[in-house]
Parts: C-alpha cells; structure tokens; sequence
C-alpha cells in the first residue's frame, strides 16, 4: 500500500488516551454491588454513560438514575461539575 495513503487512512483511526480503559464486567460487577449496599440504591437505577466515541453530556438521563461508571480522569472536573449542575447523582470510579 502507497505510505502516503496509509498515512491518510490513519488520520481517521480512533486515537486511545490514557483515559481509555475497560472495566471488566466482574470489576463493575463488584462496585455496582458495593454501591447498592452502601448507599442504599436501587441498582436497577445506574446507567454507564461513558463508551468510547460516545458524549456523556448528550447521554439520555432518565429521571432517578445514577450513574456509576469509570469515566476520563482528565476531564473530571467538567464531568462532576456537569451532574452537579444537572442534579445527577453520580459514583465514580477508576482502576488503581
């Protein structure tokens, strides 16, 4: 293949930060858990709004959610300060 088309081509791949990352389904599994009995909430409440290409801001909130995902660390402040402009309850959290 042309090095100058390969070079095209690849300026439309999907960049990966360091904030994207995984959480395994038994990893969410165990905070979801967590989070039910220590707070009190209802699981069937929680929502993941944070996939990669997808804008959490436009994400469909239903009312009573709480979202309980692992999000980009490097926009944490916008993130929490957007729930807590649209009194969204939130747990956050990330792999150490």
């Amino acid at each position: 293949m042309n090095s100058n088309y390969s070079l095209f081509v690849e300026k439309f791949n999907r960049k990966k930060t360091s904030d994207d990352c995984y959480t395994p389904e038994n990893i969410y599994d165990a905070v979801v858990d967590w989070v039910e009995k220590e707070y009190h909430v209802d699981k069937k409440c929680f929502v993941r709004p944070f996939y990669p290409d997808m804008e959490y801001t436009e994400f469909n909130y239903p009312p009573g959610s709480i979202v309980v995902d692992n999000p980009p660390f490097s926009i944490l402040r916008q993130i929490t300060s957007f729930y807590e402009d649209k009194n969204i309850k939130f747990f956050l959290f990330a792999p150490a």
